[in-house]
């Protein structure tokens, strides 16, 4: 319901518009049945003075105003026949008013301002009126010769801030169902992320006291791991009868010989993504090369094979990394952490949408000049968006425990969840008091709360 003096905002906004003059209601009715009944007809503005319609419309008013003639038509029907005049006699150049809600309420209002003549209230036993004119404003006033009768006040109830609290939350129930994508995207954003995020929980073991299980050890390699590519040069029959002696998974095709320095640099140079671990050359100095991708197994393995050929004896080498204080599968909850954390991050922007778009078009302001108090306005807000939380929160921690079973006490992630949202409704509240826009209030919401918590993640 919407009480207005502005009569061009009732007129677009209303579907059902009531007249109230003096405290009693006057007329209502659509804004097409108010202008039908009680508008004074429709206007047509011609831009050629010189034009002169039909014989039909010969007791048209009319009247000029500056280079315009001003046409009063009865009703739509009337000025559809005339406009088809116009258009036929070669007239394009004219517009069309229909009559305002704004004329319709000056009219009534005028005919309250009629008091009723002596006759009258003779008749109805009142005393008679004395008729002055204000010679200020030029106006009629009438005033009795009886005593006025003081006014009387009606014993109204002011609204209490519960009620407040209630109404304001239906009608964010209302809006909800005309506008209902954005808490869509709210909902499902963070459960899409838990639904995807709980693949890193596959196979994952979760803490213990074991102190085995703090740790992350490497197996032992060796050549036989391998699927090996070596070069070598220069070329000698008895040197590969060793490497195939030595390592019986060396085939003829596993082994490329070269037979001088160039070709063998040039090799490495042209085929490095296939020499497995690398390749040697016996000259003099002896000189090796092996993969340096991230890892030193690869040259050590390298050097097992030139200390072999060297020293025509069989030296198995192995190698394996010290196991290091990291947690087997640290990396996947690293990971769970961080894309869940992001699109929870993400989330709480979109409740910033409607309290930015309701303070831009100064509904909120209309709300205060109406009485509504701050506090009710504000809980019943939060009150409504704390439920989307409620909702996220839960479905988020079934996910997780579904996925995986060994949570410590998944209550508390649920804790975690709608605290962390009522937090952040009211972190978006705060934002949407100063934002330009509705995007900008979701931009800076979303957007500072991902940075704080990238921040949080890396310090």
């Amino acid at each position: 319901m919407l009480t207005t003096h502005f009569l061009d905002e009732a007129d677009i906004l209303s579907d059902h518009i009531a007249i109230m003059s003096r405290g009693n209601l006057k007329a209502e009715g659509t804004p097409v049945e108010l202008k039908h009944n009680l508008g004074s007809g429709m206007k047509v503005y011609v831009n050629d003075a010189l034009y002169s319609p039909g014989k039909d419309f010969v007791d048209v008013p009319r009247h000029s105003d500056y280079d315009q003639t001003v046409y009063t038509l009865a009703d739509s029907a009337q000025t559809a026949r005339f406009i088809s005049g116009l258009e036929a006699d070669g007239i394009t150049d004219y517009q069309v008013h229909d009559t305002t809600i704004e004329e319709i309420f000056l009219n009534i209002a005028e005919e309250t301002n009629d008091e009723p003549d002596a006759a009258s209230s003779s008749r109805s036993g009142s005393p008679p009126l004395d008729e002055s004119r204000d010679k200020t404003f030029g106006t009629k006033v009438s005033t009795s010769h009886s005593a006025k009768q003081p006014l009387e006040l009606l014993p109204g109830q002011g609204t209490s801030l519960f009620r407040q609290a209630v109404v304001l939350l239906q009608k964010r129930f209302i809006v909800l169902r005309r506008n209902y994508l954005p808490y869509l995207a709210a909902i499902l954003i963070p459960i899409i992320a838990a639904g995807l995020v709980t693949r890193f929980l596959k196979k994952f073991n979760g803490l213990s006291c074991n102190p085995a299980d703090s740790i992350s050890t490497e197996t032992v390699t060796s050549l036989s791991q391998y699927l090996p590519n070596i070069v070598y040069g220069p070329y000698n029959a008895t040197i590969e009868r060793l490497l195939t002696a030595l390592y019986p998974t060396l085939t003829s095709r596993s082994i490329h010989s070269v037979n001088t320095l160039q070709e063998f640099n040039s090799y490495i140079d042209t085929h490095y993504a296939n020499v497995t671990p690398g390749g040697f050359f016996l000259g003099n100095p002896p000189t090796f090369a092996y993969s340096a991708s991230y890892e030193v197994k690869q040259s050590v393995l390298t050097q097992n094979l030139l200390d072999n050929v060297l020293t025509s004896a069989k030296i198995v080498t192995g190698f394996s990394e010290f196991s290091v204080p990291w947690i087997p599968g640290t990396g996947n909850s690293l990971q769970l952490i961080l894309y869940f954390g992001l699109a929870m991050s993400a989330y709480p922007g979109f409740f910033a949408l409607y309290v930015t778009a309701e303070r831009l078009r100064k509904v909120r302001a209309l709300h205060y000049s109406n009485g509504v108090r701050a506090a009710p306005l504000w809980l019943a807000y939060v009150f409504f968006d704390f439920l989307f939380v409620l909702l996220i929160s839960l479905i988020a921690v079934v996910l997780f425990t579904a996925a995986w079973h060994g949570w410590y006490y998944p209550g508390y992630l649920f804790i975690v969840f709608f605290l962390y949202g009522l937090t952040s409704i009211t972190y978006s509240y705060v934002i949407s008091l100063f934002a330009p826009s509705q995007l900008a209030a979701f931009a800076f919401s979303a957007g500072s709360q991902a940075v704080l918590f990238l921040i949080y993640f890396i310090t």
